[in-house]
């Protein structure tokens, strides 16, 4: 009985104590840059071992993000579960400012029809659902 109120003393000793500290030092704004993907198009056909541009914008890139650079992955599924394929990047170190990206689809993947893209600089953003099919048929 007596250790449950010493236990109890000091736990609520430890709360006043943590929550009536003042923060040292006033939290960093973070500048966050999330260009919209623009290619590929909703429902577009790739075909494997094509080349594509992969394209956003640009316009709204704050001054401090101009020299950001870039990852893009390949993923499938949903926004909720991208199953990125992080240990094959399409595309690393590439200048965001410049608005596009030359890749070349993957060999030996599934055909499907939800693949996105996802641009990472400082956030990451996701294309439209589009096709990656084994070759394109006209």
């Amino acid at each position: 009985m007596l250790c449950d109120l010493l236990l109890s003393v000091l736990l609520l000793f430890f709360v006043a104590i943590t929550s009536s500290a003042a923060p040292t030092t006033l939290a960093k704004t973070q500048i966050v840059c999330n260009p919209h993907i623009t290619s590929p198009k909703k429902y577009a056909k790739w075909a494997m071992g094509s080349t594509h541009n992969v394209t956003w914008d640009i316009i709204n890139i704050p001054p401090e993000k101009i020299s950001s650079r870039g990852v893009l992955l390949l993923g499938h599924g949903s926004r909720s579960n991208e199953n990125l394929n992080i240990s094959h990047p399409l595309a690393t170190d590439f200048p965001i400012n410049h608005g596009w990206v030359s890749v070349t689809v993957p060999h030996g993947i599934e055909p499907r029809s939800d693949y996105m893209i996802v641009l990472f600089g400082d956030s990451g953003n996701v294309s439209p659902p589009f096709h990656v099919v084994h070759e394109m048929r006209y």
